[in-house]
């Protein structure tokens, strides 16, 4: 590699890391505001939040590692055409090819860390999130119950606290369980506490009385010294919680696991798999695109605005595809072929520009009024 290419591929490598540095920085805000709550009212850990929160970055990558590399490409190809200098390696007998080497070297990368993150880390972390936001919103009494609130720990058990002690004791426990529908429970007692368990939090009630409504039967009441109740018999990812197909890794994809029912859940989840095999194509796609566009035509010293703003245009149009074909490839798999398509047809006719010159179709949309000498 020349030293040209060589310094081609720091400038692009300097850009991509600022500008996914600044979407990822955008995306863990917009997402760390949904969880915000969980540190300032319901006693969470800094660290737990921070850590939450940062698994949910992988999942991201497969947008923010594409439109990076295209508006790094986009950036540092537009400059040195504006400083003449493209148009000097051209003039020196330096093909399309030979230019655009420094970006498709980094596509090359993004490629490979995009299949590492869809394949294995985005999965890995996916769960772990999930898991960990089971355990939260299972096992941490501070972050369950408010006091003076009705609220909801687990589907169909509802509590409420009239006060909650430094020790972590509740006081004025009212606990409505409606899990079984012909047989409601409602407890009260004076005080208790949320416990952790295996299989979830239990309530550990003391001083109050019990009641069950069986239909017909009546009521039944009991008072009681110590009552423990159970709110849920879900555990983590491998001992019942049903995973989505974010959390599954590729072969479980494609061969879904029997606890998926349905024939739209089964679809649902060849879907992610394909788009897991396809999305990293996109990092050469996208920044293709600007290559097509900037090198792939004639050198104009007055500036490439009209395109930029084409290539912007087609890589939204790109990407608005390629997430329409997903969905809609959940409901009619026969859609499927699509996915791959978009990202293939793309990749091979920006190459076929760069290689065999600008297509005419190209001139058109993008006139030069001045050529470079």
């Amino acid at each position: 590699m020349s030293k040209f290419q060589l310094y081609v591929l720091r400038q692009i490598v300097m850009v991509l890391v600022v500008v996914a540095a600044g979407m990822f920085a955008v995306i863990w805000l917009t997402k760390s505001l949904s969880l915000i709550d969980l540190v300032m009212n319901r006693g969470l850990s800094v660290s737990m939040f921070a850590w939450i929160t940062t698994l949910l970055l992988p999942a991201s990558f497969a947008i923010v590692g594409p439109i990076s590399l295209f508006v790094a490409a986009a950036y540092v190809y537009h400059r040195l055409t504006m400083d003449s200098e493209l148009v000097i390696m051209h003039a020196a007998g330096i093909s399309r090819l030979q230019l655009a080497r420094p970006a498709l070297l980094a596509s090359a990368a993004m490629i490979a860390i995009g299949y590492l993150v869809s394949l294995y880390l985005m999965p890995l972390a996916y769960r772990e999130y999930r898991d960990l936001k089971f355990q939260i919103s299972h096992n941490y009494s501070s972050v369950l119950i408010q006091e003076g609130v009705f609220s909801q720990v687990v589907p169909g058990v509802t509590v409420y606290v009239r006060k909650r002690g430094p020790d972590g004791t509740l006081m004025g426990i009212l606990v409505h369980d409606r899990r079984q529908p012909d047989a409601p429970v409602t407890a009260l007692a004076e005080r208790g506490t949320l416990l952790p368990g295996e299989n979830g939090p239990k309530m550990v009630m003391i001083q109050g009385n019990r009641q069950e409504r069986r239909g017909d039967q009546g009521t039944s009441r009991l008072q009681f010294d110590r009552y423990e109740l159970q709110f849920t018999t879900q555990t983590r990812s491998g001992f019942g919680r049903w995973q989505s197909p974010h959390e599954q890794f590729l072969h479980d994809l494609f061969d879904p696991p029997e606890a998926v029912g349905g024939h739209s859940r089964y679809h649902q989840f060849r879907m992610e798999g394909h788009d897991r095999l396809t999305a990293p194509l996109m990092n050469l796609a996208l920044p293709l695109v600007a290559l097509a566009l900037l090198l792939g035509a004639e050198f104009n010293r007055r500036g490439h605005t009209v395109r930029i703003l084409i290539a912007v245009a087609i890589v939204v149009g790109l990407e608005a595809s390629m997430i329409g074909t997903k969905n809609l490839g959940r409901r009619i798999p026969e859609l499927t072929p699509l996915i791959y398509f978009l990202p293939a047809a793309t990749i091979a006719i920006c190459l076929a520009s760069l290689w065999r010159g600008p297509f005419n179709l190209w001139r058109r949309l993008v006139p030069d009024t001045a050529t470079a000498s």
